[in-house]
């Protein structure tokens, strides 16, 4: 992991018995290090893959990017585009 990492918003349930919350706790303490934009969100039960079916979880990710002006961005292609529009 280096300083050009990306900025990363982790969530993870204290109660997910497929993956330890130790883990998330672990890469978010390491991107800290680095100097890394990043959030740890936890919450108390979700178990494993519980993710956008949460609203706890889906108003941190809304303020989470709002905060960085990533909300409302469009992409480059859709799949009505066939590429970027010639100059």
């Amino acid at each position: 992991m280096t300083a050009s990492c990306p900025p990363a918003f982790i969530f993870h349930a204290r109660d997910d018995t497929a993956v330890p919350v130790d883990n998330s706790e672990k890469m978010y303490e390491a991107l800290q290090a680095k100097g890394i934009d990043s959030e740890l969100f936890l919450v108390d039960r979700g178990g494993h893959g519980f993710a956008l079916d949460i609203a706890e979880v889906n108003q941190a990710i809304e303020r989470w990017l709002d905060a960085r002006g990533l909300t409302g961005v469009k992409t480059l292609t859709s799949s009505n585009d066939s590429g970027p529009p010639n100059p």
